[in-house]
């Protein structure tokens, strides 16, 4: 293992030609505690954002020096949340707690920033040709699209809202069209899970007191069309509900019976809920699935789930 510190930097160290006088300022231990961070897909460089404060640090990984990278503010107020880099290296996302997000690109280590998210935006997830990302924001059911239209270094860039998971009932289940049972889905995003293929994007959402009454242990699937983010008018396609991923212990789950009152939809049938399912803490996509995709879940009971895709990775371009 190799840890590397903060050094405090002097006037001698080697910043970006790019930066002027007042960014290359120094970065003191006591400034340095680590919020986020991410690996260049080469391994060949670290990102890394903090919590006193809004710049970020590049780390040249073999040599362990680093550079900090001055743009975001002084105060805890513009602390780093998330951090992430393009397949390509030619692009960094970073978000703030000011509720920023600031898009740079890696040639001159110039940015562009975006103040009218209103709350902090989170789960990051790059498409796989590093032309545009998916991301949700703190305590919402919204997923945005960032969409760049010249190539690199180019921030000629648009973010726009492509779909809202609205919490719903699901179609009868189990008991056929007759069944008066429907599960309750949705609440605020948690974590968003794109394949490597950029062509399935999966959605968890969060446990807390809005989503009581709904079965949060189970994922949302999206058909995923980036092109249509190029298109004019044509975002709010580029996702595409393709179902729900049930995760284990299905069936075994304790029912039960909710007011008419707690959910939104009128009935006159009494409506059920399904609760006290294991709810997932981690998801990801493994890095080679010839035939598709391969998602992997962890839940919280501590059963690891393994979901195949099978797909064409080029049928859906439109």
């Amino acid at each position: 293992m190799t840890l590397m510190s903060f050094p405090l930097l002097g006037s001698s160290h080697k910043y970006p030609a790019s930066l002027s006088h007042s960014d290359k300022s120094t970065l003191h231990r006591s400034d340095a505690s680590v919020s986020a961070l991410a690996f260049s897909s080469s391994g060949q460089w670290l990102v890394t954002g903090h919590q006193t404060h809004g710049h970020l640090t590049v780390w040249d990984v073999a040599l362990g020096s680093a550079t900090p990278i001055r743009r975001s503010g002084n105060s805890s107020r513009s602390a780093t949340l998330h951090v992430g880099i393009s397949p390509n290296g030619r692009y960094v996302v970073s978000t703030h707690a000011s509720g920023q997000l600031r898009l740079w690109e890696t040639e001159n280590w110039t940015s562009r920033v975006w103040s009218d998210l209103r709350v902090n935006a989170s789960q990051i997830v790059w498409s796989p040709d590093s032309r545009s990302l998916f991301f949700s924001v703190a305590g919402s059911a919204d997923i945005f699209a960032l969409a760049l239209y010249r190539p690199p270094p180019s921030l000629e860039a648009e973010i726009a809202l492509v779909t809202s998971f609205e919490p719903h009932d699901t179609a009868p289940s189990d008991g056929g069209s007759n069944s008066t049972e429907r599960i309750r889905v949705g609440a605020a995003i948690k974590s968003l899970a794109l394949d490597p293929k950029g062509q399935r994007l999966v959605v968890s959402f969060e446990d807390d007191s809005a989503s009581a009454m709904a079965d949060i242990s189970l994922l949302a699937v999206y058909l995923v069309s980036a092109e249509a983010l190029f298109r004019a008018g044509a975002s709010s396609s580029a996702l595409m509900p393709l179902g729900y991923i049930r995760g284990p212990g299905w069936g075994e789950q304790l029912r039960v019976d909710t007011p008419d009152s707690a959910l939104p939809e009128s009935s006159t049938k009494k409506k059920r809920a399904r609760l006290g399912l294991p709810i997932p803490s981690w998801l990801g996509f493994a890095p080679n699935f010839e035939s598709g995709a391969l998602l992997s879940v962890a839940w919280a009971n501590g059963k690891v789930s393994f979901v195949p895709m099978l797909f064409n990775a080029g049928a859906f371009t439109k």
